[in-house]
């Protein structure tokens, strides 16, 4: 399939290679009509586009200490199925930067752009909650949660580094956050004249 609102006749979009130790071209040439003998760069997805999916599963064990404290354990699974990324499927393979276009699969071509659903990922983590409910005017809630986000292609935007080794994407997360403390705390204040009926809070996160 090809993105006809992306590619010619309707849109030309041309890849220049400067040079290596003097430019070919800078901000005075950069933007001029390119000759129609230029390769041009198109975008297409994959024959086969199926949705992706995410699926989702936790387990969770509460265990009272006291009559107003609570500990909580608990695990969370995800895994992506089938998401979505962008490849090159002209990417030059390795060489020297004089012979770029040489060594492109398709030479009639600059870049081919192609979209698929072909990325995965995979997450887990495991959280331990506290929790004491309102005391002698005091409580609090308290998670600490230990993590880990694996995947291929966190941003479709973003390219591969090798679009011909897609193995080589796999590494943690954009987003990948290990450690994460969330945690809230209540007081009420004593009952005396200028401060009856106030109570302090504090809300925190580190990560």
């Amino acid at each position: 399939l090809v993105l006809l609102g992306l590619n010619p006749p309707f849109v030309r979009f041309d890849v220049k290679n400067n040079g290596t130790v003097i430019p070919q071209f800078n901000i005075g040439n950069a933007f001029q009509e390119s000759s129609s003998s230029v390769q041009p760069s198109i975008f297409s997805t994959s024959g086969g586009l199926p949705n992706p999916y995410l699926q989702q599963w936790n387990v969770s064990i509460e265990q009272p200490v006291d009559g107003s404290l609570f500990m909580t354990l608990s695990y969370f699974g995800q895994k992506g199925t089938r998401l979505r990324r962008q490849i090159n499927l002209n990417q030059p393979s390795v060489g020297p930067t004089a012979l770029l276009d040489d060594r492109r699969p398709f030479p009639t071509f600059k870049n081919i752009f192609q979209f698929e659903t072909s990325a995965s990922s995979s997450a887990h983590a495991a959280e331990i909650r506290a929790e004491r409910r309102l005391r002698a005017g005091l409580g609090f809630v308290a998670a600490y949660r230990f993590s880990r986000s694996i995947d291929d292609a966190t941003l479709i935007s973003i390219l591969p580094q090798d679009s011909h080794n897609l193995r080589a994407e796999r590494g943690l997360s954009d987003f990948h956050m290990k450690h994460g403390l969330v945690f809230s705390t209540s007081y009420n204040l004593a009952a005396r004249r200028l401060i009856k009926g106030w109570q302090v809070q504090t809300i925190g996160s580190l990560q």
